[in-house]
């Protein structure tokens, strides 16, 4: 349970509208009609057990709000970003080759351009390069397409520069805070 709960504080940071008092304040606002508490972004490959499990253990105690596992609808990835929008906080799960999927390129860009906080969580043994990781951020428009093929056609395709993703990502992946998770 600790491990949860250590989780649900990071996102309740972010989570402010909770009490019923304020939430009868915010009702109208925006801000207390978001979808989703939470937005986690994965590589199914390499951390689809642990997202499932912060899901499964996080969502009970998030007061009956939602938390999006990606996988559930997997194509439509329009739809995706309107529910990175739609969520409270982004949770990125960082693994080793996260940072080369366009997916999750966009899911982040998506979420630092609306005000989507983003909460990271660090998953031990599965080679997240902290090092690595700016270096690959900031030459992002050049490395990507070497590291994912066809990678830099996807986030075109969304009327994102990959150089703009690389600058507005290299700004922001380097400072997120992490958690690290222990299931």
């Amino acid at each position: 349970g600790g491990m949860a709960t250590k989780i649900r504080q990071a996102l309740s940071n972010h989570l402010g509208n909770q009490t019923s008092e304020t939430h009868e304040m915010s009702k109208s606002t925006k801000s207390g009609t978001k979808r989703f508490a939470a937005f986690l972004s994965h590589h199914k490959k390499d951390s689809a057990m642990e997202a499932r499990w912060v899901k499964q253990n996080v969502e009970p105690i998030l007061d009956g709000r939602e938390v999006f596992l990606d996988s559930d609808e997997l194509q439509d990835l329009t739809k995706l970003l309107n529910y990175v929008m739609d969520s409270e906080v982004l949770v990125l799960l960082q693994t080793s080759d996260i940072i080369a999927r366009p997916w999750m390129i966009l899911e982040v860009h998506t979420a630092v351009t609306h005000n989507v906080p983003i909460v990271a969580l660090f998953i031990r043994g599965k080679g997240y390069d902290f090092d690595a990781s700016p270096q690959i951020l900031s030459h992002l428009d050049t490395q990507l397409d070497q590291l994912n093929p066809g990678a830099s056609k996807v986030l075109k395709q969304f009327g994102v520069e990959p150089i703009d993703a690389a600058y507005l990502l290299s700004q922001v992946v380097p400072n997120i805070i992490s958690i690290e998770l222990n299931t």
